[in-house]
């Protein structure tokens, strides 16, 4: 049994119930990893393990609350300023920011360099399936993928 195609292309009964019982064999194993999860929580060190959880989220969270304090103080100094600051560890950087009306970009760059945009694959299928009993987009074909489906309850293999 494999997943690559063979010159032998028969499902038997067998192949189900191979399916069936590993079905059942993951099922039942959730269920055991489901006590064994349940039992581990009951422990001393499962305990202790969620209060230091619950204390390094409430520091990360206090660590969080201070970066952003810094950060804030830093900027609006340095905005009023123009100064940057003189403590190891906190620099301001520049960047420069692109702005520009979105039509008009779009305009240009259609003229200027049409290469920047691309087909919205997703959308064109979506459309070309919607009006294909109307009228058909021209440079579209359909042809069929069979798929197979496997019912979810093999239980009658077992």
């Amino acid at each position: 049994m494999t997943d690559e195609l063979t010159d032998v292309f028969q499902v038997t009964e067998k192949d189900l119930k191979s399916l069936a019982e590993f079905r059942k064999q993951s099922a039942n194993l959730a269920e055991k990893i489901v006590t064994l999860n349940n039992a581990l929580k009951e422990t001393p060190e499962f305990k202790a393990l969620e209060v230091a959880k619950g204390a390094l989220a409430a520091v990360e969270e206090q660590a969080s609350f201070t970066s952003n304090f810094i950060r804030n103080a830093t900027l609006k100094q340095f905005s009023e300023t123009k100064t940057k600051p003189t403590l190891a560890g906190v620099t301001v950087k520049i960047f420069k920011l692109l702005k520009y009306e979105k039509t008009a970009a779009e305009s240009w760059a259609r003229e200027k360099m049409p290469e920047l945009f691309k087909l919205d694959e997703k959308g064109f299928e979506k459309y070309a399936k919607a009006v294909a009993e109307i009228t058909p987009v021209p440079c579209v074909t359909f042809e069929e993928d069979p798929r197979v489906e496997i019912a979810s309850d093999l239980s009658m293999y077992l």
